[in-house]
């Protein structure tokens, strides 16, 4: 079904000419019912690059300074963000203002004693979400074809107590925090050593509809008599009446019955997806 034959339906039940304001409730009725339940047709995956850490060469930093200067390195602009430690001292840093190839400014004044020529590490530990993410079910290692372990709660890992350069590639994870957009970010423990290639798998937010011709896709098939329902009832309820109100019960009735069907078989083709969906 395309979505103005959905329109060309709602209006023989209940005729409404205006485009503008039947996308947007039908976009609105949409959202609702993707906010059921974590439905199947809208799940999804998301692949990215860990980034590798850098130590090369040594480093030096004054107690009370920001200025970390290096030795035998090539720092980068790409490093801004993220996170610094060293080896003869305690705390994670963050990397604020690269200056050149030899220097760049920390996030806060160094707390530990001076430093000469000691061993670092730079990793970056937190990683942006698809922008249409909504919620997660699996973290999975394409390279080294693990399962990350668990989703630990934000406040258990304390990345400013970090200390020391050993790292190894993460096994847990959690999501904290928010980008410009509102969305959180993945942050793992520990800091990640090599460029391994991640896959997210996750529940995506629906799409929005912007073109009355375009095909009706998100919700599939089987969900648009339910979306004919949804419309029905809110025009129904706004226009009042006894005769409408009528109306109004026999479609919450039969969007209900129709919305609690679905429900039941799409759990039990989440169960299975989740169960036997490959991992790489």
């Amino acid at each position: 079904m395309t979505v103005d034959e959905l329109f060309v339906r709602v209006h023989r039940a209940f005729p409404t000419g205006d485009l503008t304001d039947f996308l947007e409730t039908l976009n609105e009725s949409i959202r609702t019912v993707a906010r059921q339940r974590p439905w199947s047709w809208l799940e999804t995956h998301y692949d990215w690059d860990l980034t590798a850490n850098y130590t090369t060469g040594t480093v030096s930093i004054t107690e009370g300074g920001t200025t970390v200067t290096g030795d035998g390195t090539t720092f980068t602009s790409a490093m801004e963000g993220r996170k610094f430690r060293a080896a003869d001292a305690t705390g994670t840093y963050e990397v604020d203002t690269y200056t050149d190839a030899t220097h760049f400014e920390l996030d806060r004044a160094w707390a530990s004693d001076t430093i000469t020529d000691s061993e670092y590490i730079i990793f970056e530990d937190a990683y942006d979400v698809p922008t249409d993410f909504a919620l997660a079910f699996k973290l999975v290692n394409k390279t080294r074809r693990w399962l990350c372990d668990a989703e630990l709660p934000a406040e258990s890992l304390k990345w400013e107590t970090y200390t020391g350069t050993s790292t190894r590639q993460p096994l847990y994870y959690t999501f904290w925090g928010a980008d410009s957009t509102g969305l959180p970010r993945i942050r793992f423990w520990d800091g990640p050593v090599t460029a391994d290639s991640m896959r997210l798998y996750y529940w995506k937010q629906p799409t929005a509809i912007t073109d009355i011709g375009a095909a009706l896709t998100e919700p599939p098939a089987d969900f648009h008599d339910l979306l004919f329902h949804a419309l029905l009832m809110e025009y129904l309820g706004r226009s009042g009446g006894d005769e409408q109100l009528r109306r109004l019960t026999i479609e919450s009735r039969k969007y209900d019955t129709q919305l609690r069907w679905l429900k039941v078989r799409d759990a039990d083709l989440v169960k299975y997806n989740m169960r036997f969906k490959r991992l790489f």
